[in-house]
């Protein structure tokens, strides 16, 4: 049955709109009693005022909450900021100029730090509104696993080249070991 009010298709044994509760056409013919026994139902969609107002204040006071920053948010941004993006693109530069320093490299090398650093700054401004999952243990268990890994693979790699970085090769090695604890430790920041 179609309501007259809102032109909602509803099913034929229901007497009520289930979208705006306005009475539909009775199918049977009128008897005067049948009304005083049928009261209509709550609409769904319509609330008593009083509960629209505390679902009005509920939501204001949550959306005050969360958009006012918390200690652990603001130490991830100055983490991201201070030490993730400046390693990361240490690292980036150093690979890149560990191949030569010609003109030609290091503006090559500048370019892709400068577009991986606006990369990262605009993954961060597009997830600050996430709700974090890794709260303090594990951003610091995650963050010393980070580190240990990367000392790891400093010790490896100088104890696996005979020069250590002292090559052109070691010195790319290293340097790509840095790149990747930066990006490892730009993600432990936005997880």
């Amino acid at each position: 049955m179609q309501c007259e009010h809102c032109n909602y298709a509803n099913y034929e044994d229901i007497l009520y709109c289930k979208r705006c509760g306005a009475p539909l056409p009775v199918l049977v013919p009128y008897h005067p009693t049948i009304e005083d026994y049928i009261s209509p139902p709550e609409s769904q969609y319509r609330l008593p005022i009083q509960f629209e107002q505390t679902i009005y204040y509920t939501s204001i006071t949550s959306s005050s909450t969360t958009n006012s920053p918390s200690t652990f948010n603001i130490v991830r941004a100055l983490f991201f900021f201070v030490i993730t993006i400046p390693l990361t693109s240490f690292g980036v530069f150093s690979t890149f100029s560990s191949f030569g320093s010609d003109t030609r490299t290091v503006s090559i090398a500048s370019l892709v730090v400068i577009s991986f650093s606006s990369g990262s700054i605009f993954l961060f401004v597009r997830t600050r509104h996430h709700r974090p999952r890794l709260h303090w243990g594990s951003f610091l268990y995650a963050f010393f696993g980070a580190t240990i890994a990367a000392c790891m693979a400093f010790c490896i790699e100088v104890a696996t080249l005979t020069e250590g970085t002292s090559t052109q090769i070691g010195t790319a090695i290293a340097c790509g070991i840095l790149t990747c604890y930066g990006l490892t430790l730009e993600g432990i920041a936005l997880w």
